[in-house]
């Protein structure tokens, strides 16, 4: 298994975003932090075990797929999605380092929308601010944003 510190490098040295996911990210614009607001899902948590040959954990109507080669080793996952007015998720084990990147679909049905701009996927403090912006692809029609994630911590759909 790999794991690091969100805040911290690991113990050998995996830097948590390679340059190449660093160039993809997204910058925070002027007064940042804006969480897509929406009605309430029912708390969901769920717990897995993921290998090297890789896996797919739902989470309430949310999704992450873990490709074969993104973990060395088996690993214990939890998704906990909280019944709230935004949509995010706290995986453990926090810091989880992937070796190449999993993508996670996030719905954001029942939530308000702003014309035609699309949300994304955000990285998240404990707090709920947030800390930067994942490349998100969107699909409008069925109200899903995706994006790849290198580590785990906590994730938001937001502005």
């Amino acid at each position: 298994m790999v794991a690091s510190s969100c805040g911290a490098p690991s113990p050998v040295g995996v830097d948590l975003a390679p340059p190449a996911m660093q160039a993809l990210r997204l910058k925070l614009p002027p007064g940042g932090n804006r969480l897509v607001q929406c009605l309430p899902l029912a708390y969901d948590s769920v717990t897995q075990v993921i290998g090297p040959e890789g896996g797919e954990l739902n989470v309430g109507p949310h999704t992450l797929d873990v490709p074969p080669g993104a973990l060395g080793d088996t690993v214990r996952i939890t998704a906990v999605a909280p019944s709230d007015i935004v949509r995010w998720i706290r995986f453990k084990p926090e810091g989880l380092v992937f070796r190449q990147p999993a993508s996670l679909s996030m719905s954001y049905k029942n939530c308000k929308t702003q014309g035609t701009r699309s949300p994304r996927i955000a990285l998240v403090s404990d707090s709920m601010n947030v800390q930067e912006y994942l490349f998100s692809a969107t699909d409008q029609w069925a109200k899903w944003v995706i994006g790849d994630l290198q580590h785990f911590s906590n994730y938001a759909v937001a502005w």
